[in-house]
């Protein structure tokens, strides 16, 4: 395999291979993490300080409350997550929360890993040689996975949840017995993944085939057995809590902060001045933002629903509608893009055999996933001095060159078939 010889990687930087240069730049700050991870959120745990560990502090403190009286998990009004979330919260919370934290973020990386090890299987040709393992780098080095890692978030969790589905209801080697129990069990793991967060369920018109019943069955099963299966810590009164309280509280969670990278926010920010990108209070966004949520998310998946009908890959339509999910939240925090990784990833890979224009745009859609969110002392900095339109464009900037990357991809098939 070219890719694999000693000389195959500055060739590959001299064609403007997407893969290379992206692969290069991710081992840089795969190489800078560990520090930047201790430093920020490690350290300060262990001193006393919740540092970049929020989410996990937050997680922590509700799982101390679940163990120790149930009926106070809702206590602090911010928690929306569904209740058999409080299981895994309870769990890491017998740890102390330091070394908790670093069992967290080690459980992430693996989950990390294994959604790239399904996801690569999905690919139609897969990279050998330097180039997988530059597209694992770009993989794990992409700023929502690492972000998941140093806030402490149950993102990737969510993701291994659906892809397991995805693979399951998409596998085209399985047949018989052996195909319906795993559907049925990715079914399960779907229904798994929507108890830690609602995300998931987006993908359930997937298992509405005919054909797919097990996977509707494993899902319905995992629906109703995962909250009787925690009975005893989990009380039924919180559901009714979760139903009526907190689902109805999601509006008023949005910020127009510069780390929520979705579609609505995006909308939100250009009424607004660019202080508002250093805003994290909670208020409802706009007419504007809240229509674009509602017609993005519909529109979304009423389009992958209508590409898989005519007779697109399963994988494929499903990966969109992961995509679409945190694009079309009012609550699409640069963490949960983390659900649009896959079909970045796979796009990825399409771009590397497209023409020349189409590999710079999948250069600087890897470099765009691969900048994280600066501290707020250069937010600050940069509000104060640099152009607004540049500032709402590195705000945007996964959703904005998901969708270049995706419109590159597209017009290189679409002259192809013409051709």
């Amino acid at each position: 395999m070219a890719d694999a010889r000693p000389d195959g990687v500055a060739a590959a930087l001299r064609r403007a291979d997407p893969l290379a240069w992206g692969g290069l730049a991710a081992v840089l700050v795969l190489a800078a993490f560990p520090v930047y991870w201790a430093a920020a959120s490690l350290v300060p745990l262990f001193g006393g300080s919740t540092g970049h560990a929020g989410d996990f502090v937050y997680y922590h403190a509700a799982g101390t409350r679940l163990r120790a009286a149930p009926a106070t998990f809702y206590a602090d009004e911010s928690l929306i997550y569904p209740p058999p979330s409080g299981v895994p919260f309870a769990l890491v919370s017998f740890l102390p929360i330091a070394w908790g934290y670093v069992l967290f973020a080690a459980l992430t990386v693996a989950a990390l890993a294994a959604s790239l090890r399904i996801v690569e299987q999905m690919l139609p040709e897969r990279p050998a040689g330097w180039a997988r393992a530059a597209w694992w780098a770009v993989g794990m080095a992409a700023a929502p996975a690492l972000q998941n890692v140093k806030f402490g978030q149950v993102n990737a969790f969510v993701l291994l949840a659906a892809l397991v589905f995805v693979r399951a209801v998409a596998r085209p080697e399985a047949h018989g017995t052996a195909r319906r129990a795993a559907m049925a069990w990715g079914g399960a793991a779907l229904a798994a993944g929507a108890w830690l967060k609602l995300y998931p369920l987006a993908l359930a018109l997937f298992a509405l085939r005919r054909r797919t019943w097990p996977a509707l069955a494993g899902l319905v099963a995992g629906v109703a057995v995962i909250p009787l299966a925690a009975l005893p810590l989990v009380p039924p009164g919180l559901y009714r809590v979760f139903w009526a309280e907190r689902l109805a509280a999601v509006a008023s969670q949005p910020t127009p902060a510069v780390f929520n990278a979705g579609l609505p926010a995006v909308v939100e920010r250009l009424r607004l001045p660019p202080e508002a990108l250093l805003v994290y209070t909670s208020a409802p966004f706009g007419a504007a933002a809240t229509a674009v949520a509602a017609l993005v998310l519909a529109g979304g998946i009423a389009a992958a629903a209508l590409a898989w009908h005519r007779g697109w890959r399963t994988a494929w339509a499903a990966l969109a509608v992961l995509a679409v999910v945190p694009a079309a939240s009012t609550l699409g925090w640069e963490y949960t893009f983390v659900l649009a990784l896959p079909a970045f990833l796979v796009l990825l890979a399409e771009a590397r055999r497209g023409p020349v224009g189409v590999r710079l745009v999948a250069i600087a859609a890897v470099g765009a996933w691969l900048l994280q969110k600066p501290p707020e002392g250069a937010m600050r900095w940069a509000v104060a001095h640099v152009p607004e339109p540049i500032l709402d464009a590195f705000a945007a900037r996964l959703v904005l060159a998901l969708a270049a990357l995706a419109g590159a991809v597209w017009w290189t098939r679409r002259t192809a078939g013409r051709a």
